[in-house]
């Protein structure tokens, strides 16, 4: 180091890596990396790195993101999807009997046993029994990877636990993945991977992004790659400040400590699932047996109400089945009305999705052949679909998340939208219309571009940067006053809001 600005900015992140590392305890026999690109950077860097010689098998849960699933798919021999039991949950029984059957195959070709598995469900907020499954693939001879994105800002995290009896020296992650951007103040992080050393073969002779920083000594045809597998596998500038970010981060919730936030979460989640009985029109995804964070997936089921009747519901005949509100008008309500963000979509973690939706694979391919022509799939970032117009059919749900430092009164606010929304919500319908070609359902009365911001109007002078704020055009909080509207059918739909 040349001056001490540098030699602080070098030395405040290392402290982060270890802030992370000690959160996680993390031996002297793991590699602690900050990964660009979230958790699908931390994957692809270790798939590099695990000098596979022949294709491995690969078993995953059921309720993978894309991210720890395609990967796999394009590197196997062969993939196999893990079911889920009962209560809704990874079947521990159905991995003892793959891992039984497939081991022996693995030894026959001679290829590795990779068990990838999330801590955690992005979709339904469900946890995983980690120490539980990491024992039972390490008694089989394989190794396990953990997928932390959903779990981490919230649950401890133990590279090597210590335990007695039977799982003794069998419940160690192998490997763990998680993005920092998603802890509270974790916007502009790296992703991160904390990994055995051992599996690092490959990166000996040929690192993950090899260039400045990762070598020894280079000569005109020849180069000499750093010893130490976290100096070999940065190479390049890191992402310095987020880096150091990272750190501050895990250190917030080591402050608040993972004890305080579960207690608070399942506190959180018992309250929900109080007020989402008292709302039928309300389906939760994924059931309320198995332990859960409180992430909730929903579909709102619309049904027919009598008019002639107080508040009853007619009959339906047998070619009358239940409707469902769309996902997506459901998340534009809950922002408009209430100004609640959800997300509306399968929130890519396709196969669970359709497996809570009902969706077998004849159906989906019938969504896929829909959605998809042999010249472009649809996707909401393009541009131009081409004849494509269609994307208001993908299937799909509303996910919304009450995280543990909410208050009370703030929970109780969403809940109660989101109820609001499930009883009332078809009574809107008329007010919006929908983009066939995006999906994307909107006010009639309201142009989502009409009060955009532009970088374009920002200006540099010589007294500095100058921003010219786009003109906001004057009217009520919500469109073509939803708002006055809003109030009547609160009072109208028998006090929706009123305690009992």
């Amino acid at each position: 180091m040349t001056s001490v600005t540098s030699l602080q900015t070098t030395m405040y992140r290392h402290e982060a890596k270890d802030i992370v590392r000690n959160a996680v305890r993390a031996s002297d026999y793991d590699a602690v990396f900050f990964v660009g690109s979230g958790c699908t950077g931390a994957v692809h860097k270790l798939i590099h790195n695990l000098h596979l010689e022949k294709p491995p098998i690969v078993i995953t849960g059921p309720f993978e993101h894309h991210s720890n699933m395609l990967p796999w798919r394009h590197l196997a021999a062969k993939v196999i999807r893990l079911n889920t039991d009962k209560c809704g949950n990874v079947s521990v029984h159905h991995l003892e009997e793959v891992l039984s059957t497939e081991r022996m195959r693995a030894n026959e070709l001679g290829c590795s046993l990779i068990v990838c598995l999330a801590a955690a469900s992005n979709v339904t907020g469900i946890l995983v029994d980690v120490d539980k499954f990491s024992a039972v693939v390490h008694r089989h001879g394989g190794l396990v990877f953990w997928d932390y994105a959903t779990a981490a800002p919230y649950v401890k995290i133990d590279m090597n636990p210590v335990v007695s009896g039977p799982n003794h020296g069998l419940v160690y992650k192998d490997a763990v993945y998680f993005s920092m951007h998603k802890f509270v103040g974790g916007v502009q992080t790296p992703g991160v991977l904390i990994a055995k050393k051992v599996l690092f073969k490959a990166g000996e002779k040929h690192p993950d992004g090899c260039g400045g920083g990762s070598v020894c000594f280079v000569r005109r045809n020849h180069q000499v790659y750093l010893k130490d597998v976290e100096e070999r596998e940065e190479g390049g500038t890191p992402a310095i400040v987020e880096s150091i970010r990272a750190g501050l981060v895990m250190q917030l919730k080591e402050a608040v400590t993972s004890e305080v936030i579960v207690s608070r979460e399942a506190a959180i989640v018992k309250r929900a699932w109080m007020r989402f009985k008292s709302s039928p029109n309300l389906l939760v995804l994924g059931g309320d047996e198995a332990p859960r964070l409180p992430i909730f997936s929903v579909v709102v089921r619309h049904v027919f109400p009598d008019i002639s009747t107080s508040g009853g519901q007619q009959e339906l005949t047998p070619c009358e089945r239940p409707m469902f509100l769309h996902h997506t008008f459901v998340a534009a309500l809950l922002n408009d009305l209430f100004g609640v963000q959800c997300r509306a979509g399968c929130v890519c973690a396709g196969p669970y999705a359709m497996d809570l939706l009902g969706i077998d694979e004849t159906l989906a391919k019938l969504y896929e052949d829909a959605l998809v022509t042999s010249e472009v799939p649809v996707c909401r970032v393009q541009k131009t679909f081409d004849n494509v117009s269609r994307e208001v059919l993908r299937p799909g749900f509303t996910r919304f998340s009450i995280p543990y430092f909410m208050s009370d009164e703030e929970a109780n606010f969403v809940l109660e939208a989101v109820c609001f929304v499930a009883d009332y919500g078809w009574a809107f319908l008329p007010l919006y219309s929908y983009d066939a070609m995006t999906g994307e359902w909107k006010h009639r009365q309201y142009d989502q571009l009409e009060d955009r911001q532009w970088l374009g109007h920002i200006k540099y002078t010589k007294e500095g940067m100058v921003w010219r704020r786009a003109k906001v055009k004057a009217r009520s909080a919500l469109p073509g006053g939803l708002q006055v509207r809003l109030l009547r059918t609160v009072f109208a739909l028998r006090n929706v809001f009123c305690c009992d």
